[in-house]
């Protein structure tokens, strides 16, 4: 009968090791797989992402004087709103942007002869914004993170008045080059593996240098050198719905 026990015993405590070896390893692989899960979302160390930052309100130019709504084009893509990011390690990224926008408004009054009159305004702007983030940990889908870039932009002008018998070309009044640095603090929030929507707000000083005004007129070119120079520091909030990817 003792025998026959201990025997038991020993039975009851090889299964009972066992199930406890198997309820480890089960424990042990949700873990595993809530962590693979939680990191999911967010870009893995050398990933490079991209993303694009939309303007979707701007103002409607009307020519009061004629009474006439302007036709024109616009393309928006201003301040470094389209960008490319390399992620270094979990915590530090590398980021590249570009600005580009273009403006150009045609009026014409579509009368024939020494009647005839059509201007045509065209605003250019174009920025590169290098940076440097660093990216807190958050959680499986929320990345907050801080950092700093600098600015560089050319923003031009160009006005052409066209009548039957004169034709003037005007560039760069009002146009600039402008340097600065900014501070950033923003977020990414991972609404699927390596897609994003994202906030960011500015803080920054830069530098305006006016360019070189030039008027073309009966084959003769005049060009005036201006020397205004001016520093603005403020708050640069951006009113933007930013979408990325990383791959």
């Amino acid at each position: 009968m003792k025998k026959l026990f201990l025997a038991v015993a020993m039975v009851i405590s090889a299964m009972a090791a066992s199930a406890q070896s198997d309820s480890d390893s089960i424990s042990e692989s949700n873990s595993s797989n809530q962590t693979a899960s939680s990191e999911s979302y967010k870009p893995e160390e050398g990933s490079f992402m991209m993303e694009v930052g939309f303007a979707p309100f701007h103002s409607v130019i009307v020519d009061e004087e004629a009474g006439t709504r302007t036709n024109g084009s616009l393309v928006n893509l201003q301040g470094g709103l389209l960008r490319g990011v390399y992620v270094i390690s979990d915590n530090l990224q590398l980021k590249l942007g570009f600005g580009l926008s273009i403006h150009k408004d045609v009026n014409d009054n579509n009368e024939k002869g020494d009647a005839w009159h059509k201007s045509t305004n065209r605003i250019s702007l174009f920025s590169i914004c290098p940076g440097i983030n660093y990216v807190f940990d958050g959680t499986n889908k929320l990345a907050p993170y801080i950092g700093g870039e600098l600015g560089f932009g050319i923003y031009s002008t160009k006005v052409t008045d066209e009548s039957e018998n004169n034709k003037t070309i005007t560039k760069n009044e009002g146009g600039f080059n402008t340097f600065g640095v900014a501070a950033v603090a923003g977020f990414n929030y991972y609404f699927a593996k390596n897609i994003f929507i994202g906030a960011e707000v500015k803080l920054g000083v830069d530098m305006q240098v006016d360019k070189k005004l030039s008027v073309e007129a009966d084959g003769r070119t005049t060009t005036t050198e201006t020397k205004v120079h001016s520093l603005n520091f403020q708050p640069q909030a951006v009113p933007s719905l930013r979408l990325g990817w990383a791959f």
